[in-house]
């Protein structure tokens, strides 16, 4: 700062401050080994079987001179959240806390979610591993797949007694490891149904 008098003289004087803010430090714990994070993200958690779990733990440090308090800590599903503080959190310079990230894959393929803590957001990415029977067939020229829009049933055309119809059936593994069909039949004994075609058993699908 600098004062000049009406004389012509002046006075100079240093001006020092210091701000204070806080900063949060992300960092993830995971077979021993450590991996700093930022907001947002992503966050990566290993390929894991359906059924099964996969776990990282999220350590919060506020490396910065100023304190912050730490609210909510939330995700979703296949994605959850324990073993985190008593919430709301404050931490001062230094002060940290972890909790437990979990992937909890119900489906083959890419499961994406978000993780929210306080007000930073990371992208969650996981691959649950795992087959997928899709079954599929031919009528009317187009193709039918079991289990969308309301499809629950192959549905044959009416067929005129002593003839006979055919539908070919598809069976495709969607998901993301082979799988191995063992057994194709009708159930019943006296059944106006029956299959043909089959390929050889057990048949392994990529």
């Amino acid at each position: 700062l600098q004062i000049t008098y009406g004389d012509g003289t002046s006075l100079s004087v240093l001006l020092q401050g210091s701000g204070t803010a806080p900063m949060l430090v992300y960092t993830l714990i995971q077979n021993g080994k450590t991996a700093t994070v930022t907001p947002p993200g992503p966050i990566a958690l290993p390929d894991t079987n359906v059924g099964s779990t996969s776990s990282v733990v999220v350590r919060v440090q506020n490396t910065g001179n100023g304190s912050t308090t730490i609210g909510s800590i939330s995700t979703a599903a296949p994605y959850q959240v324990t073993g985190g503080p008593v919430l709301p959190k404050t931490l001062n310079t230094n002060d940290s806390f972890t909790f437990t990230l979990t992937f909890a894959p119900t489906a083959p393929g890419a499961q994406n979610s978000q993780l929210l803590v306080g007000t930073d957001l990371f992208n969650l990415t996981g691959k649950g591993l795992g087959s997928n029977l899709q079954f599929s067939y031919v009528s009317a020229g187009a193709t039918v797949t079991i289990g969308t829009n309301g499809v629950t049933a192959v549905v044959f055309s009416p067929v005129q007694v002593t003839k006979t119809a055919s539908i070919p059936f598809t069976v495709t593994n969607t998901g993301t490891l082979p799988a191995v069909v063992s057994n194709i039949a009708i159930q019943g004994t006296n059944s106006p149904f029956s299959v043909s075609g089959t390929p050889a058993l057990p048949k392994s699908l990529a």
